[in-house]
């Protein structure tokens, strides 16, 4: 199980804010059905191509996806989810997110 840390600025983003964007969880959501690139999600959720690549720049920084680089006719990013589920545990002071491997 991975644990993401929350360290001061400049740290990844926060995973809770971002699972409470409806789109965000469009995104998560397509992706869990297997890869897709910027374009295609955009498309199936509604949204244009930049919003999608910017969301899904947020949710890469957040550690929740994971986008490589592919060559076919052009170069694209396809996306991928890099966990099952995300597992908040609530410790003094302070809370940690772990994200359940993908099996």
């Amino acid at each position: 199980m991975s644990t993401l840390e929350q360290a001061g600025p400049g740290a990844r983003d926060d995973p809770v804010k971002i699972l409470a964007n409806a789109t965000n969880r469009s995104i998560l959501n397509l992706l869990a059905q297997g890869p897709s690139y910027p374009r295609a999600i955009a498309q199936a959720i509604g949204v244009s191509e930049g919003d999608a690549q910017r969301k899904l720049h947020r949710l890469e920084r957040a550690g929740l996806v994971h986008g490589a680089w592919h060559h076919e006719g052009k170069t694209v990013k396809e996306y991928r989810l890099v966990a099952s589920g995300i597992v908040l545990d609530f410790q003094e002071r302070e809370m940690r997110v772990r994200l359940l491997p993908i099996r």
